[in-house]
């Protein structure tokens, strides 16, 4: 209802043609029609007029241009009288319509209008540039409003977007309880509002929101209502989520998308109202919604999505004819629901979708169902009774737990009852199944404990395993001749199987099983006119024989499942059905006749029958399950029927058979068939075969030929693996594909021919191939796959142009002698010829930027490589692969090599172990020297080291004849002090640095006895744990023009002074590279904060004479110590250290080398010296 109005309105529209066309010029604009103003906004409207691209307004002779079709009056009216306002139309200019004539509208006004004030955004707000520079997004900045209002434009652009995390705080936003989001906005984003815990009211202008960010309203726990705008298309997941006191939301027609948890755990929502726009409901978009009652559903849904509604209080839905789908667990938990309607366009029910609906009563399947995911009804304990329609796809355990369930009906059309579909319904007394009935599932009424009969349909054929166990009433069953598998236990625990008497238990022709102890070892007894004997009825029993009548024509399965003593089994020729695993386990029968009419033989019907020799197959057979022969490791021979088409997975794995000839009618020979078989010799294969699974004939070591028809073509990954002795085989012309470890371990094939067709080979595919010497691919294989030739006897082989790609290990522990890599290999794996034990000459034209890890690792006869000049890094030893990635690692015939002029850096253990080398020069340009790059190199006597060396390793020539031909001392090559050689005399100290030495490698004077280091300005680089350990040093001089030091270079030196003349130390910022880990324990004094010491170690801003000969004086620049502080006095060869004056040239010390904490702050110190 409209509120009463404020004001009177008498409308005159005057036109100035009326009464006479004549008096009308036909080219102009029509007037405006529908003048009105409305009595909320004081706004003054009309309709558009066709062709008009503005509008005037005559509000008491002042006239005013739009451009719209509406605007505000409010404070045109000043006073409480009679108004006359007009509006005309105008064309476009240059156009050959004119204006139109005046409308007119009279206005009485007896209610001033209330003029709000201008709105003022909110100061101190955050404004950022988008990307594209069109427009800006705000954040909270440093605003505190409670009610923020922000702005439509900053800086001559629009605001067009809310920013990520625009007013989140971790700790709770408490401060916004209310925002104003302007037209301009299209965009609020991720989590811009979440934690706003005080948040009440959320006003969006206009229409032009498009787009609410994932979690952006999350946790706005006090948040009642937000209505959004026409303009609407996304709601990101988890947008709304917790918003605990929202109450109801209504979508606009132009909202597309919901996302994942936009509602959850809203537990005040009540109504929910959808659009035309919205077709999917997200999964858990409204979970948790205790106070959800009621949903609009609208006629657009499509989708539920899983846990969408889960948790609700809905009482009764009726899904609209949209709905095609209801996700898994739905509505699962909503204890409330009593009523569902389903309709007609609905076809899949999800698992578990209104399970645990305790309150929810009968329901009616519509007539398009076609799944019904498990339990989707599981513990609806008030459903009374169900109407099972013929559904496609039906899942477990339906209806299990429906306490109340007393009748189920399975209609015509209905072929099968689940598995579980009904277990555990304990009032249910009434089952009725059509005649379309064939299958009822294992357990599908276990535990049904009132039900006390049960007709079965002539139509049924299976009952599954433990059906109707522990059904405790069930006391009568009516059961069909045309029942030919009965499961196993599917009775038990009946009145019925109770009331049976010890022995033989028959339904009418039908051998259930046997009551008791079967003690009989013969069994010639079952008697006549039997139709089929029962799941497990004779398992694990002792018989020793049996005759199966004549009249019976199905086996169950597992029916003589490891009857260990069974030496003799005689058929029936009425058989026709041998269940799965009927006869597996029994290792004492000796042979089998599977007589005529039997089409198929199950899985596993006699795998592990070990003394099985002789087996005699009907000519109509036409189907071997999967494993029926597996583990038959006396069957060395077997015909198989020309009708056979089906071979089943692994049926004859691990089996004796010698020769095998497949019928023409099979196509597919499945993974894993022969595998293992190991006497199998030959093989005929069908001149139709399409395709040889995985592993098919793997572990075949007998087979020493095979021909292979060229209708084949695919393999499956390990085809012919292990086959050992196989030397002779033929690929189809039109092979595209040769597959992973297809030939592993054929150990004597000599050659294969790949045909021109094949573009891709599989990785390991002839991994351990030890007598396959050459091979030429097509040119069509471009990669060479990983392990190609892993441990192969390949000694020669060429890499043709087409090939770009080399994997890892392609070549990896062969017996190739020589190689070259041309230049269009573009990636080159790791380990490439690692371990090739014979290899010794290699060319790498390829243009590589990086010697791959382990590339030539352990090639203990390469004496001859040739690297390409585009190489930078020659890789080393790494966690990963350990020693295997030293790219030249125990090389040991390596006599010398020619580095590339591009190397950059060469790595740890790069040419560890190559015994023989006895020469190499390391280029100009090279930066980085790994640790140990010619470790235990004992012949390397020549080495050239250049000055551009930027970073070395510990013990970079460690154990190789250079170094231990060096004199005693600092060991240095090119510009690097490489370390100490020798015993280091006591007192020593290390300094005249030549000013060529530009690095001081890795660990170079750790643990040493030295007392003193003098580290010159030439120094560009000092390395980790340099001077670690040094128990002896007591002073450092750094000059400030060393550039990096790095963590740990004095680690453990406890007991060391460093003085340097580099700027002033502080916490957060050290002189150039100067890493505070450097100077190991070092603490920051808590008071100064502008000193750093290490136990009695510190830094001083000191002055050096030349040369570093000694320091002139030091600096105090923080505050005074909390107490006496000792400092190792500096050295002066000559002299003794007498102290320190604040007077230049002083013989007298003001202070002791202990009270450096007096000096005062900021003063200068100078060394006293006595000779």
């Amino acid at each position: 209802m409209k509120k009463i109005m404020t004001c009177v309105i008498s409308l005159v529209v005057a036109f100035a043609c009326i009464m006479s066309l004549s008096a009308c010029n036909i080219n102009k604009l029509k007037a405006p029609t529908g003048i009105s103003v409305d009595e909320d906004t004081w706004t003054l409207k009309w309709d558009a007029v066709e062709n008009a691209e503005s509008y005037v307004i005559d509000f008491e002779g002042q006239l005013i241009e739009v451009n719209d079709t509406q605007y505000d009056i409010s404070k045109l009216i000043k006073q409480l009288r009679d108004y006359v306002i007009s509006v005309k139309a105008v064309p476009a200019e240059g156009g050959k319509l004119k204006e139109s004539d005046w409308s007119r509208l009279s206005l009485t006004v007896t209610t001033l209008p209330i003029i709000k004030p201008e709105v003022v955004p909110s100061t101190g707000l955050e404004y950022t540039l988008n990307a594209d520079g069109t427009g800006y997004a705000v954040s909270v900045g440093k605003c505190r409003d409670k009610e923020v209002i922000i702005a439509d434009t900053y800086q001559g652009l629009p605001v067009t977007e809310i920013a990520d995390m625009a007013f989140y705080s971790e700790e709770g936003n408490t401060t916004i309880t209310k925002v104003t989001i302007p037209e301009s906005v299209k965009v609020i984003g991720l989590g811009a509002f979440a934690n706003c815990q005080k948040l009440l009211r959320v006003v969006i202008k206009g229409d032009n929101l498009e787009e609410i960010g994932e979690s952006a309203f999350l946790g706005d726990i006090l948040l009642t209502n937000i209505s959004f705008p026409s303009s609407l298309v996304s709601i990101g997941a988890g947008a709304f989520k917790s918003a605990l006191l929202l109450k109801s939301v209504t979508f606009p027609d132009s909202l597309t998308s919901l996302g994942e948890q936009a509602y959850a755990g809203c537990t005040g929502l009540d109504t929910i109202t959808f659009g035309k726009g919205l077709k999917d409901i997200s999964n858990e978009a409204f979970s948790g919604c205790t106070a959800l009652k009621t949903i609009n559903w609208g006629h657009y849904v499509e989708t539920i999505g899983a846990k969408a509604f889960t948790g609700t209080q809905i009482i009764k839905i009726a899904f609209p004819e949209s709905i095609k789908s209801i996700g898994e667990s739905a509505f699962i938990n909503n204890n409330i629901l009593k009523t569902l309607v389903f309709n007609e366009g609905l076809e899949t029910i999800g698992a578990g979708a209104f399970a645990n609906n305790i309150n929810l009563k009968d329901i009616e399947f519509p007539s398009k169902l076609v799944s019904v995911g498990d339990s989707a009804f599981y513990n609806c304990a008030e459903i009374r009774e169900v109407n099972l329609k013929y559904i496609e796809t039906i899942g477990q355990s339906v209806f299990a737990s429906c306490r109340r369930l007393k009748t189920v009906r399975v209609l015509d059309g209905a072929e099968s009852v689940g598995v579980t579909m009904f277990a555990a319904c304990p009032d249910l007394s009434n089952i009725e199944f059509a005649s379309t009935v064939k299958d009822i599932g294992n357990g599908a009424f276990m535990n049904c404990t009132a039900l006390k009969s049960v007709t079965f349909p002539e139509s049924l054929v299976r009952l599954g395993l433990k059906a109707f166990s522990g059904c405790s009433a069930l006391e009568t069953i009516n059961i069909s001749d045309t029942v030919k598998d009965i499961g196993f236990n599917c009775f038990e625990k009946t009145a019925w199987e109770d009331a049976v008497d010890n022995g033989y238990i028959y339904f009418d022709n039908y051998l259930y099983g046997y009551k008791g102890t079967l003690t009989k070892t013969v069994i010639d007894d079952i008697k006549p006119g039997t139709t089929g004997i029962g799941a497990s009825a004779f398992a694990s029993s002792k018989i020793v024989s049996i005759v199966i009548p004549e009249g019976v024509t199905s086996i169950s399965e597992n029916a003589f499942n490891s009857c260990q003593s069974l030496t003799s089994v005689t058929l029936p020729s009425t058989l026709d059905y041998i269940g799965s695993a009927s006869f597996a386990g029994c290792v004492a029968l000796p042979s089998i006749t599977v007589p005529e009419g039997v089409e198929t033989v199950m899985d596993s019907a006699f795998s592990n029958c070990t003394a099985l020799a002789e087996v005699n197959l009907p000519a109509s057979l036409k189907k071997i399950g999967n494993y029926v022969f597996e583990k038959c490791t006396a069957l060395r021979n077997i015909t198989l029927p020309s009708a056979l088409t089906t071979i089943g997975i692994g049926a004859f794995k691990v089996s004796a058979i010698t020769e095998i000839v497949i019928p023409e009618g099979v196509t597919k020979l499945e993974a894993e068939v022969f595998s293992g078989c190991a006497s199998l010799v030959s093989v005929t294969l069908p001149s139709k075969l399409e395709s040889i699974g995985i592993n098919a004939f793997s572990e075949c070591s007998s087979i020493v030929t095979l021909q292979i028809p060229e209708t084949v073509g695919s393999f499956g990954d390990g085809a012919f693996s292990k086959c050992s002795k196989l030397t002779t085989i033929n690929l189809p012309k039109a092979l595209k594909e040769i597959s992973v470890q297809m030939f592993a371990g054929c150990v004597a094939l000599g050659s294969i021919d790949i045909p021109s067709s094949v573009s891709k080979i599989g990785s390991y595919a002839f991994q351990g191939c030890k007598a396959l010497k050459t091979v030429t691919l097509p040119d069509a294989v471009t990669v060479l796959a990983e392990g190609l030739f892993y441990q192969s006897g390949l000694t020669s082989f060429t890499i043709k142009s087409t090939v770009t790609t080399l994997e890892i290990g392609a070549f990896n522990s062969s017996a190739l002698e020589r190689i070259a890599i041309p230049a269009t290999v573009k990636q080159f794996g790791l380990l490439m010829f690692a371990n090739c034990q014979k290899l010794t000459s290699v060319e790498i034209l390829a243009q590589l930027t990086e010697l791959p890890k382990g590339t030539f690792y352990n090639c203990a006869a390469l004496t001859d490589v040739v690297l390409p000049n585009s190489i930078t890094v020659i890789t080393g030893y790494d966690d990963q692969y350990g020693e295997q990635g030293m790219a030249f690692g125990k090389c040991v015939s390596l006599v010398t090599i020619k580095l590339p002029s591009s190397l950059k850096t060469i790595e740890r253990n790069a040419f560890a172990n190559c015994l023989k080398l006895q020469s190499i020069e390391i280029p100009q340009g090279v930066t980085e020297l790994g640790m140990g790059i010619f470790v235990n190199c004992s012949a390397l006597s020549t080495i050239v080291v250049p000055e551009t060396i930027e970073k070395a390793g510990i013990g970079v020539l460690n154990n190789c004849k250079w170094y231990n031909d060096q004199p005693d001392g600092p060991i240095y090559a090119g510009n690097v002090l490489f370390g100490y050689k020798g015993t280091m005399p006591a007192a020593y100290v290390l300094k005249d640095i030549p000013s060529n030495i530009t690095v001081i490698a890795d660990q170079a004077i750790a643990q040493t006895n030295v007392t003193g280091i003098v580290i010159p300005g030439n120094i560009k680089y000092i390395g980790r744990f340099a001077f670690g350990a040094c128990s002896s040093l007591k002073y450092a001089y750094i000059d400030k023009n060393v550039d990096t030091i790095p963590e740990a270079v004095f680690y453990m030196s406890t007991g060391v002074t460093i003085y340097t003349d580099a700027p002033k130390h502080d916490a957060k910022n050290l002189h150039n590279n100067w890493d505070l880990r450097a100077f190991n324990h070092i603490e920051v004094d808590k008071e100064s904060q502008s000193e750093y010491y290490v136990n009695l170690n510190v830094f001083y801003d000191c002055v050096f004479a030349e040369n570093y000969e000694y320091v002139a004086s030091i600096t105090r620049a923080g505050a005074k110590l909390n107490q006496d502080f000792d400092l190792n006095p500096p050295v002066r060869t000559g002299y003794s250290f007498g102290g320190w004056s604040l007077t230049e040239g002083a013989e007298t010390p003001d202070f002791l080398y202990n009270q450096v904490n007096k000096i005062p702050n900021g003063k200068r110190a100078y060394s006293v010296w006595a000779k």
